[in-house]
């Protein structure tokens, strides 16, 4: 795949994801209308957490990235046949492994979610128990949503396995609706936040079911096989537990804020939910819209030996996804306030909740790029068959995150504190750690490739996109500021049409400006687009 055709494929992705996430946050606009930062809220949050948490480990984590590079090697070396076996071994002990697992977390859930979330007391601790037992075969069933992913992703699929999560948020925001106009007006908040984990559960089962049409198109047909011995399964198997550890910083980062903030005051839990979600917008976006098309890519060329196209892909992803990553950490520590007053503020969200959350993500905006960086060097480690080195610096950064929270926190129990930042030095911990692991893990896979990933180009290419997006932030921080001096109407209406001016000026002065310093990504970006538009007038305009 040439670099323009991924350029194209993750703006595919992107398209999707953008729907997805768009959706996303229409979800967490109705959850946060109904339940704001109360008692109720944080015990969704922290319930929704374990088996959220697990999902990402273990199914769209380490499963995923271990197992697209030997379908995609089954598929070149064996043929078809070989690679729809594999899927059905990978399907089959998947949910072998993952039945019990999801019988023992409704079993324990009690003691599950006193290490989660240890401070909760009383009513809080209860239907926290309650919801965890409720949300805990979510994990089985997106965790087979992921493998279809990533085997339709082989197929250079991208569109319906990437808007498959829209089918999941569009079913929660249904019956969330329904859920609060007949239970929460009769019966309250307790009764409406458990239809809502049920409505959790059959968005999930939707996200799975989606796909099966597709994938049947491309010739897969389920067996029940339980091969052990069969290489491409044992070589999965040999990836996974490190590629668990590999990709488990960002949950169990998390994890340790949400333990933390358990000890906080009411309401701690859901500003760092809310203010991290919009963090993971721009990751969800850029970050796994590149990755998800890269990583076929960087597999097959790892398996033909071709270091040179690795290096070319690998390298281009990096600086693409930057060029979204560090502008969305810049436009997001400079509007925050207003961007969470327009997306949150109405219902049981009050303005004290929009203040405290928006002083949450600035702190979170520093770790964007790290995060974004990562989703697309840790693939690179699983292409080259080297899942062990992320796993170890990962397990550095959880335990710098887990220090950085102890210095910036103090509560009750942890008195160890220099700091007491409260819920915004869980935030700050998380970012800084986010970004030591991403530095760590790009200075070893060079020299992994002896010195073959060109610093240089990639240092200068990330400093040109520094340079634009700080020309973007003092446009738009000046823009605010003579908002604020004409003394704008506080009114939902103009925060609107404000927040869209802000960022319709930003992103025009940012491709401005990157079209000045000649960032090469974001040329070709604009440059479909434009053809998408305009089609070949657009070409012959910028030949002239």
């Amino acid at each position: 795949m040439s670099t323009a055709k991924l350029t194209k494929s993750a703006g595919v992705v992107g398209i999707a994801i953008v729907i997805s996430r768009i959706l996303g946050l229409v979800r967490d606009q109705v959850f946060a209308f109904f339940f704001g930062s109360t008692w109720v809220a944080d015990a969704f949050i922290v319930a929704f957490r374990i088996p959220n948490m697990l999902r990402d480990l273990f199914a769209e984590g380490a499963l995923s990235q271990a197992y697209i590079p030997i379908f995609t090697k089954k598929m070149l070396q064996k043929g078809e046949a070989a690679a729809w076996r594999l899927t059905n071994l990978v399907l089959n002990w998947q949910i072998l492994i993952l039945m019990p697992i999801v019988l023992l977390g409704i079993f324990f859930a009690p003691d599950l979610v006193q290490v989660v979330g240890r401070g909760f007391q009383g009513h809080t601790l209860e239907l926290t128990i309650r919801l965890t037992r409720i949300m805990f075969p979510f994990i089985l069933l997106v965790a087979v949503a992921a493998v279809f992913m990533g085997t339709l992703n082989v197929r250079h699929i991208f569109f319906i396995p990437a808007s498959a999560s829209s089918m999941f948020n569009f079913s929660t925001i249904s019956i969330g609706i329904l859920i609060g106009i007949f239970v929460y007006r009769q019966r309250g908040p307790e009764a409406a936040v458990v239809g809502w984990a049920v409505g959790t559960l059959i968005g999930g089962f939707t996200q799975m079911a989606v796909q099966l049409p597709s994938l049947w198109r491309e010739g897969y047909r389920y067996q029940f096989v339980l091969a052990a011995e069969d290489s491409g399964l044992g070589e999965i198997l040999r990836r996974v537990v490190p590629g668990i550890i590999a990709v488990s910083p960002v949950q169990v980062n998390v994890l340790v804020a949400t333990y933390f903030a358990s000890f906080l005051e009411t309401g701690s839990v859901a500003w760092l939910s809310y203010a991290f979600r919009l963090i993971f917008l721009p990751i969800g976006l850029f970050g796994v819209g590149i990755a998800t098309v890269v990583l076929p890519s960087i597999s097959k060329y790892a398996s033909e030996k071709n270091l040179t196209e690795f290096r070319s892909h690998f390298n281009h992803s990096l600086r693409l996804a930057m060029c979204f990553a560090i502008p969305s950490a810049v436009g997001m520590a400079i509007i925050g306030n207003l961007l969470i007053g327009v997306i949150y503020q109405r219902g049981q969200f009050t303005p004290s909740d929009t203040v405290e959350t928006a002083r949450i993500l600035q702190l979170y905006a520093i770790g964007l790029i790290g995060y974004t960086a990562l989703k697309v060097i840790v693939p690179a480690f699983y292409a080259l068959g080297r899942p062990n080195w992320p796993m170890i610096v990962s397990i550095v950064s959880m335990f710098v995150n887990f220090f950085l929270s102890l210095l910036f926190v103090k509560n009750e129990m942890f008195d160890f504190g220099i700091f007491d930042l409260k819920a915004r030095g869980l935030a700050l911990a998380t970012a800084c750690s986010a970004l030591l692991n991403a530095c760590v893990l790009l200075w070893m896979l060079r020299m992994l490739l002896e010195k073959r990933i060109d610093f240089h180009e990639t240092i200068v290419g990330l400093l040109r996109v520094a340079c634009a997006s700080g020309i973007m932030g003092f446009a738009v921080y000046g823009l605010w500021q003579l908002f604020r001096n004409l003394r704008m109407p506080d009114l939902l209406w103009s925060n609107v049409i404000q927040l869209f001016l802000l960022v319709g000026v930003g992103a025009w002065v940012f491709l401005a400006a990157a079209r000045f310093l000649k960032i090469r990504e974001v040329r070709e970006m604009t440059d479909m687009i434009l053809r998408k538009l305009y089609g070949d007038k657009a070409k012959t305009a910028r030949e002239d």
